[in-house]
């Protein structure tokens, strides 16, 4: 995209970025799919106060790092719609002039 504004926008990798944002929210969901089922195993044969703070240490890390996941995804729907406003204004521009 053009300077005129005094900016540019490298739509290709704009959209790299939305590629990679939606591989790595998907990897730490995979992630904390994992970590959810070892740790549902993990209390079948362990209990008592240790294993009680463990799942309350593991509840809200799990809380946070799922607050994680959203925020990404919500970087990358944001910057998927930005790549596409971006694309439009190019082809309008681009349909102007022929």
């Amino acid at each position: 995209m053009g300077e005129a504004d005094g900016f540019t926008v490298d739509l290709e990798e704009l959209n790299s970025v939305v590629t990679e944002l939606q591989q790595f929210t998907q990897h730490v969901q995979d992630g904390l799919d994992q970590l959810a089922r070892h740790t549902a195993k993990l209390h079948l044969d362990w209990s008592g106060a240790a294993a009680e703070a463990h799942r309350q240490a593991h509840d809200e890390w799990t809380t946070g790092a799922q607050e994680m996941a959203e925020g990404l995804d919500t970087m990358r729907k944001s910057a998927r719609n930005a790549h596409s406003s971006y694309q439009s204004a190019v082809d309008a521009n681009t349909e102007m002039f022929r």
